[in-house]
């Protein structure tokens, strides 16, 4: 078991890449899904810049909980033919946090809903985020609070 909570984690922290073969039609109808690490790819939500066409439904401080309410929705509104999605680090930050497996859970339900519908996605991992930083910046953010 601990083996698998290792791969877990080392999953939720680094990028797993799978061939795309990208051709026009898969980049005709791009959504960019997730928390602040895509919101501000172009300008606060514009990702038509760097993918003509494609629309960014990004959300700052969102979690994969969130982002696992909303994108049927999306995926219906928007019919992409690819996603390309990043949460996880607000899910183990703040006073909401959960741990690494259950991170790794939301995420994977995310992807799950997303696969279900046959449309590529790329995922992108999460920022490795120390735990004692995470502690130290919940610290500050207590003695913040009125």
């Amino acid at each position: 078991m601990k083996f698998l909570t290792s791969v877990k984690h080392l999953l939720l922290l680094c990028s797993v890449l799978v061939p795309l073969s990208v051709t026009a039609d898969l980049l005709d109808s791009v959504i960019f899904v997730g928390d602040s690490d895509v919101y501000y790819w172009g300008l606060q939500g514009d990702s038509d810049a760097f993918i003509p066409g494609s629309v960014n439904v990004g959300v700052s401080g969102w979690t994969c909980a969130d982002v696992n309410w909303k994108i049927n929705d999306w995926l219906e509104q928007y019919e992409p033919t690819l996603v390309i999605f990043k949460c996880g680090t607000n899910d183990m930050w703040g006073s909401g946090q959960v741990g690494p497996e259950e991170a790794f859970d939301r995420f994977t339900k995310v992807i799950d809903k997303i696969s279900a519908t046959n449309v590529p996605v790329i995922a992108m991992s999460t920022k490795p985020v120390s735990p004692v930083l995470v502690m130290q910046i919940n610290l500050i953010l207590s003695y913040c609070e009125v």
